[in-house]
Order: structure tokens, then sequence, then C-alpha cells
């Protein structure tokens, strides 16, 4: 995507919070392709003022050994079976184990389809098929998600501040 390496690509992106530090994205996926293709689209790249850090786990026993270090993880691209019949325990324990709310995940899936209760019940941003591989695809998936985190925490920074000022 055109713009993507230096200045925002979209009027009006976050710059403050975000140019201070680094988007930390995890991917986590069995599958070697998945892996590669999120190298070769998310490393080096910059979005919103701030470099993407790429995090690699191959298995949910790696996943839960990086989410208990990284306690700032922006996005969370988590490789899955078909979503009806997909665990989501690695979800549950990013949500509710770790309290990471703000941390925005996306499901890669062979055959995407959904339900929406899943979606809604388990803060899932996105999910996006296996073969949506091109890196302006993912590079796309992946400002989208960090720009609802980046929302996420600038709003519980807020309420925050306001939790003080009351």
């Amino acid at each position: 995507m055109p713009g993507l390496a230096s200045a925002p690509a979209w009027p009006g992106a976050i710059q403050t919070a975000a140019a201070a530090r680094e988007w930390r994205v995890l991917v986590v996926d069995g599958d070697e392709d998945v892996h590669a293709a999120a190298q070769a689209g998310l490393q080096g790249l910059v979005l919103f003022g701030a470099a993407v850090t790429l995090l690699q786990a191959r298995t949910e026993a790696q996943a839960r050994a990086v989410l208990r270090q990284e306690r700032d993880l922006a996005v969370l691209l988590l490789g899955v079976d078909a979503p009806p019949h997909t665990d989501f325990g690695l979800v549950e324990f990013l949500r509710e184990g770790l309290a990471l709310r703000h941390t925005r995940v996306v499901l890669r899936t062979e055959q995407p389809d959904p339900a929406l209760e899943q979606l809604l019940r388990h803060d899932i941003a996105d999910c996006r098929s296996k073969a949506e591989l091109a890196p302006a695809r993912l590079q796309a998936t992946v400002a989208a998600a960090l720009r609802a985190s980046e929302q996420l925490c600038n709003t519980e920074a807020s309420r925050r501040s306001l939790a003080r000022i009351v």
C-alpha cells in the first residue's frame, strides 16, 4: 500500500501515542507459509508513525508464553481451524486470564465462516482467509486492527483520567 512506510496513509491517524513506541503483532499459526507471508508483509513496516514488530509462535503453548511476557500487544493474528468448531482457549486466556482487552484479534482460517455470536463473545476484530496472504491485504488488515487497538487504549486512558478527576 503506498504511503504506509512513512507518513500515515489515512487522514487523522493517531500520531502521539504511536510515535513513542512500536506496534507489537503476534502471529500464531502452525503453518510456515503463514509465518513467511507475515514476515514478507509486515517486517520493516511503519504504520501511523511507529514500526511494526513481528512476534511469532507456532503452537498455543508458545503463544501463551509470549502473551505472558508481552503486555503491550496490539494485534494477535491467530490461525484457527474452521471457526464454528474453533477452540477459543487462547483468546479466552488473552481476554480473561491476562485482561488484555485492547489487543485486537484477527482470526486466520482456511474458510472463514465465523458465527457472529462467537466473534462478539470473544471480542474478535476480524476473520480472514489464510489465502489472503498478499502483503497489501495483510497490511490493510493489520492497519485497521492497529487503529482499533489505539482507539481502545486512548478511551481507556481517558476513563482513567476522568476517574482521577472525579
